[in-house]
């Protein structure tokens, strides 16, 4: 994933072999929930994806992401591996995310 860009509920950025794509922010729940679909302007594939939090303990919180392409069963096998590829790239950048750093708010 390269070249992320992002204003307010919507992201864009590349990812090979796909091309560029863009997110858009459709129904949050702070600390819960965040679900985002893909904008029809940046995706040639249209897709949902859920990031859902849960908090374990005290700085623990387990993630469960979802992702749901909308596309037909002949083009599963050509995106199923790029949307691994953003996913475990997705969970990478989370994973590495100083939150410590971020004050109320933000």
């Amino acid at each position: 994933m390269t070249g992320f860009e992002s204003t307010g509920d919507r992201c864009s950025f590349q990812v090979e072999p796909l091309g560029r794509t863009g997110l858009q922010i459709i129904e949050k729940d702070p600390c819960k929930l965040v679900k985002y679909a893909s904008i029809p302007e940046f995706s040639k594939y249209q897709f949902t994806i859920w990031i859902q939090m849960k908090q374990a303990g005290e700085n623990d919180t387990r993630i469960k992401v979802t992702v749901e392409p909308h596309v037909s069963q002949l083009l599963m096998p050509m995106v199923r591996g790029p949307l691994k590829l953003f996913v475990n790239g997705l969970i990478d950048k989370m994973e590495k995310f100083d939150f410590s750093s971020r004050g109320p708010g933000g």
